[in-house]
């Protein structure tokens, strides 16, 4: 199974029902009452359920945005008076504007520790998203691809961290492209036994990680993690303490590690973005401009 198919997926089963309500209950915690002026990003899936649950938890409508690729689960949302966008996850996430605040991502993604997850995990290093909460659930299992980098990662976990728990993997991965920002080729076997390497993950882990959850459907299993961005991490603890360069650098040299969408794309999700926004501002517009004058 591959990101690519979660909007297909509906795992709405009980436990799932209560993991839902539990991750919202942690997510607004965190962001401390930022989502009344602030957007949330989400995907959608079929039914849209993260939305229901967010609105009765004090979550204004107008800044939940529903992702999904799937145009029929996106026409579903706006059926419901929602506000969605029709595009990929990598696609919205790497050109969402600036000027526009998130407090939170949630990144749920029924589907193993893949490279489709590494490149949304990095996109979510860009300054927009620097302050915002993420949640990030994976499922146990039917990943082969990152076998290999499993196996390495192991080196660099906390002592505590179960090596098989995807999402809390997931995370390591983050770090490690944080510290390396020159991809999979900047950081060597000796960097991943390197003993003051795991002490900075170690450092950096515990101080991004809030809360860890994990649940079954089934004979299914999903790990996830709430956290802050690590390069969030990076400015809190201070870049100087893991090798002498600031956060300022490493903003500057993420854009090597992963292969940026090409133009065409950029400018048509670009052009979804301003119809989404411009969709906003119509309905709520009164709303959004007494938000921006009482925050």
């Amino acid at each position: 199974m591959s990101m690519r198919d979660s909007a297909q997926k509906d795992y709405n089963v009980p436990q799932k029902r209560h993991w839902r309500r539990t991750i919202w209950n942690t997510i607004l915690k965190h962001t401390g009452g930022r989502e009344q002026h602030e957007c949330i990003l989400y995907l959608a899936g079929p039914h849209d359920d993260d939305r229901a649950i967010a609105i009765s938890k004090g979550v204004p409508a107008r800044n939940l945005i529903a992702i999904d690729r799937d145009a029929m689960n996106i026409t579903n949302v706006r059926r419901q008076h929602g506000i969605g966008i029709c595009d990929t996850l990598q696609n919205v996430l790497s050109w969402w504007p600036e000027h526009q605040k998130v407090c939170a991502v949630l990144l749920d993604l029924p589907s193993g520790l893949e490279y489709d997850v590494l490149k949304c995990l990095y996109v979510l290093h860009r300054d927009v998203f620097m302050d915002a909460i993420i949640m990030v659930n994976l499922m146990k299992g039917r990943d082969r691809w990152s076998n290999d980098l499993r196996a390495e990662l192991r080196y660099l976990c906390p002592s505590e961290l179960d090596e098989k728990n995807r999402a809390k993997l997931a995370i390591v991965a983050w770090l490690l492209i944080t510290l390396f920002p020159g991809g999979e080729r900047s950081f060597t076997e000796a960097h991943l036994h390197d003993q003051s390497t795991k002490s900075i993950m170690t450092k950096l882990f515990n101080h991004i990680v809030l809360n860890t959850y994990e649940y079954r459907s089934g004979q299914l299993v999903f790990n996830s993690v709430v956290c802050h961005t690590p390069l969030h991490g990076l400015d809190c603890i201070g870049r100087s303490s893991v090798d002498g360069h600031d956060s300022e650098e490493f903003r500057a040299h993420m854009c090597v590690a992963f292969d940026d969408p090409h133009d065409h794309v950029k400018s048509t999700t670009q052009r979804k973005l301003a119809a989404l926004f411009a969709v906003r501002t119509k309905r709520y517009g009164k709303l959004l401009n007494t938000t921006m004058v009482t925050t």
